[in-house]
């Protein structure tokens, strides 16, 4: 067990290494995991200990505004650490410019430079995994820029006043290996698709095809931005629902109710302001058919719940997906929440940190699996969880994305992970029995299509919790 005293003497030692250890890439800390698990409090922790300052790597508590909405931590939750990236954008500019994922790794990486330049140890915390990615890896295809930023704004302009069933058209005409992937509603992804195409020329699945083959989008060592340790916090799914559900209530008891309604009426016409941004937090858009007295407040709230739960099971799927599976090694710790020894958890923390920063080409060891550096980076409280190799000898070649719809219901979902979720939602299973009970024609229920992207369609197993009868 690691006793206080290695707890409060630690920041000195680390200080020290961080100046002396910088023979290749700078180290950085990420703090990743579901909403909900703790991701704040060990990114505080470690800031006090280790003389760091704490980066945001959330996309909506980039925004002015909605403080409760997005749970941005207090001025008291923040102990004195100071932190950057958070609360910066203005959603209410004239003319609206969407802040995208280049603009934000470009201030992140330069607020990154500017804390490394003053001895200090970044810590990147946040639950937009795509933006942490972004900062992960040095160069991407899709996100380099044009020349002129005018004319890419011009065109954002443009797309953006479309409706999604006229852009999604386009995207089926142009791309219809993407026009697979993405769901005919999803508009800004579909903008995104748009805007990669007109400005370079050539599909976004068939950049994503060039980057796989070229390695670039797995997290070898050589793609990597930082020598970056990237933490984990995880809880069992009970845990995280029990403290999801606490969390929507203490928002309720600290006024989210009232901050919805001001943001709301100085929203004024919902054509004035783009459904994007800051309309996309958890919690705005739930609370909306109360607003306008079409739903009642209780529904309201388990909507939010229900979305939120939803959302950590995304966030949990990506780091499995797109960060273990494609090459990037993850420190896994029990939530904060877990432990019955603050003490003896950060100081467990602590330790596996200080290993990091003891190592020359930290990142690069553990890619390897070197077992030295598993032994000074492992303990009780932090589980290492190696990157498979088979996800990094084998680039992919060719997309395989898959969409099914459920008749029953009317929505259609992308890929196996969301259609798990739907078939054990609450929605599905009321409209199973409506089907059933009120309309009472099972034999017109139709069975849920899987489109893949060679056109082809497939039905899936016709049972009743696949959305036949």
């Amino acid at each position: 067990m690691y006793r206080l005293s290695r707890f409060l003497f630690a920041p000195l030692q680390s200080q020290k290494r961080m100046e002396d250890i910088r023979p290749h890439l700078h180290k950085c800390v990420f703090v990743v995991g579901p909403t909900a698990s703790g991701k704040s409090a060990v990114a505080i922790q470690l800031a006090k200990v280790f003389d760091g300052e704490v980066v945001n790597c959330d996309a909506m508590q980039s925004y002015k505004g909605l403080d409760i909405v997005t749970n941005k931590a207090s001025a008291s939750d923040q102990q004195g650490i100071p932190h950057h990236l958070m609360s910066f954008i203005d959603p209410f500019a004239t003319p609206y410019v969407p802040f995208d994922i280049r603009k934000f790794t470009d201030v992140a990486v330069a607020t990154i430079t500017d804390i490394i330049g003053r001895k200090k140890m970044p810590i990147v915390c946040g639950g937009t995994n795509y933006y942490v990615q972004s900062l992960l890896l040095k160069s991407s295809l899709v996100n380099e820029s044009s020349e002129n930023e005018e004319d890419d704004e011009l065109l954002t302009a443009e797309l953006d006043s479309r409706d999604s069933k006229s852009l999604y058209a386009e995207l089926q005409r142009i791309d219809p290996i993407m026009a697979v992937k993405l769901h005919p509603n999803d508009k800004r992804k579909i903008l995104r698709a748009l805007q990669v195409f007109h400005k370079k020329g050539i599909p976004y699945s068939e950049i994503l095809v060039q980057q796989e083959s070229k390695g670039m989008g797995t997290f070898r060592p050589s793609n990597m931005r930082y020598d970056a340790m990237v933490l984990s916090v995880t809880a069992p799914r009970d845990v995280l629902n029990r403290r999801i559900d606490e969390r929507v209530e203490q928002m309720f008891e600290n006024g989210l109710l009232n901050e919805i309604r001001d943001f709301h009426k100085r929203l004024g016409q919902p054509e004035v302001f783009p459904n994007q941004g800051l309309l996309q937090s958890i919690g705005f858009k739930e609370f909306l058919p109360f607003l306008q007295s079409a739903e009642s407040l209780g529904e309201c709230k388990e909507a939010m719940k229900g979305r939120t739960r939803r959302y950590a099971i995304r966030q949990a799927h990506w780091i499995q997906h797109q960060f273990v599976n494609r090459g990037l090694p993850i420190f896994e710790i029990r939530s904060p929440w877990l432990s019955h020894e603050p003490e003896g958890y950060f100081g467990d923390i602590t330790a596996a940190v200080n290993g990091f920063c003891a190592t020359p080409s930290c990142y690069d060891s553990i890619y390897n699996n070197n077992s030295d550096i598993r032994g000074k980076l492992t303990n009780r409280t932090v589980k290492i969880t190696p990157a498979s190799g088979t996800a990094l000898s084998r680039p992919q070649t060719t997309l395989t994305w898959k969409k099914v719809r459920c008749e029953s219901c009317n929505i259609t979902m992308n890929g196996e992970n969301e259609w798990t979720v739907h078939l054990q939602s609450s929605k599905h299973k009321r409209q199973l029995r409506y089907l059933k009970e009120v309309v009472n024609r099972p034999s017109q229920a139709k069975k849920p299509r899987l489109q893949s992207n060679d056109s082809e369609s497939t039905t899936a197993p016709a049972t009743d919790t696949h959305g036949g009868l």
